[in-house]
């Protein structure tokens, strides 16, 4: 057993079926500490069709633009050419290196990685007929083509040949940060030590990722035995709800929250209602008061 397999249970959270730890790729991980585990963003597309049901263009967009500058410094290329740790997207290349004269000249990090993005996006989203004159240019009549759009699509065609969109990858935390990709994995610690991947309790929830990340703990607990909505993430649900609004996103805002907590559009309309929420827009619904509210309970007590 290799140093890689005395870390699997360390891993912090539990990965879903599409991930795996070593790819024709090379190995899903960056370096040994728990937080060193990756997850390829190919692998959390074909989580978001298969979980959120979204169509593949839907997912790729959904994947690509959250990519920010925020999370550039979290994104790794497999390396199963050397068969080492998977290497930071950010870092200067071979290539990188070859084309520039000094180290002013290299791309600098943020660059450099929304460049791989779009090429990635670019190369997924291709269509068929265009990736037919690109790979089976040449070929002549009757003989195998590379590639055969009635069998397979840009993306199927770029994972089976190990394309390099196929190596880029994001930490595991990360994916579940941006995506709710991966089931927070169950702790045990030693008594006196504490770990940053420990369950959230309730009073953690400040705000829609931590209350999603809350809320996903308990998705394969039967409902009747979930926690209850506490009036404090009722509001946190609200406020992004109306978020969304102030943003232009407001059609179907709801259904998308839903889907990243993997629930029904219906639970949270009736969730919002049954706190006096208005499940379009988010927005506290007042009381109703009238001029004879209390009249007839204060003239029982004069009695």
């Amino acid at each position: 057993m290799d140093g890689l397999d005395k870390q699997v249970g360390a891993m912090p959270y539990k990965p879903e079926p599409e991930w795996a730890l070593r790819t024709k790729h090379g190995t899903a991980r960056c370096d040994d500490e728990p937080d060193g585990y990756l997850v390829r963003l190919a692998d959390v597309v074909r989580w978001l069709q298969r979980v959120r049901g979204l169509p593949f263009a839907v997912a790729v967009d959904r994947v690509t633009t959250c990519i920010t500058s925020d999370s550039i410094m979290h994104m790794f290329h497999l390396d199963g050419d050397s068969g080492g740790w998977a290497r930071p997207m950010w870092e200067p290349t071979a290539w990188d290196k070859y084309f520039s004269e000094d180290e002013s000249e290299l791309p600098w990090p943020e660059n450099k990685v929304a460049h791989c993005i779009t090429a990635v996006r670019a190369s997924w989203l291709m269509s068929s007929w265009e990736l037919e004159r690109l790979v089976n240019h040449g070929v002549p009549p009757g003989e195998p083509r590379e590639y055969d759009s009635e069998k397979e699509t840009p993306f199927d065609f770029s994972e089976r040949r190990g394309g390099i969109p196929g190596c880029f990858a994001i930490r595991m935390r990360l994916a579940n940060e941006l995506w709710g990709w991966g089931r927070v994995a169950a702790v045990q610690a030693q008594p006196e030590a504490v770990t940053s991947t420990q369950q959230l309790q309730a009073q953690d929830v400040n705000d829609w990722p931590s209350l999603v990340r809350y809320r996903l703990q308990f998705i394969e607990t039967p409902a009747q035995s979930r926690p209850k909505w506490l009036p404090a993430h009722v509001e946190v649900l609200a406020e992004r709800l109306r978020s969304e609004h102030e943003c232009g996103k407001g059609r179907g805002a709801l259904r998308r929250l839903a889907e990243e907590m993997e629930g029904t559009h219906q639970a949270l309309r009736d969730l919002l209602k049954r706190h006096r929420y208005d499940a379009a827009t988010g927005k506290r619904i007042p009381s109703a008061v009238t001029p004879f509210t209390g009249i007839g309970s204060g003239s029982k007590k004069a009695a």
